[in-house]
């Protein structure tokens, strides 16, 4: 269950009723509330931003693969372990 599920029956009255009590909470300072909010909301989305931009000035995305028509569909082969998982060469110096 959502947690905001209550408010699909929230209806017009109630709504009404929210509001006439919020008015008589707030009364004459509800325009004042509304600006701080509003204000609020401003500077968080601004640090938002700020924060992104830092981010992508540090570290820029890599470009993504193109897939190309035909190929193995774009999927990459793993890449090789380490050099020590190699198997080592065969003794003896050589084929001849």
């Amino acid at each position: 269950m959502p947690p905001l599920a209550f408010l699909n029956q929230v209806g017009p009255l109630e709504l009404v009723l929210i509001l006439v009590v919020a008015l008589l909470l707030f009364g004459g300072r509800l325009p004042d509330v509304g600006r701080s909010i509003g204000r609020s909301l401003a500077q968080f989305k601004k640090g938002l931003q700020d924060m992104r931009d830092e981010i992508e000035r540090e570290e820029p995305l890599p470009p993504r693969p193109r897939k190309e028509p035909g190929g193995n569909g774009g999927s990459l082969s793993p890449p090789p372990g380490p050099p020590g998982d190699r198997p080592a060469p065969p003794a003896g110096g050589g084929d001849a």
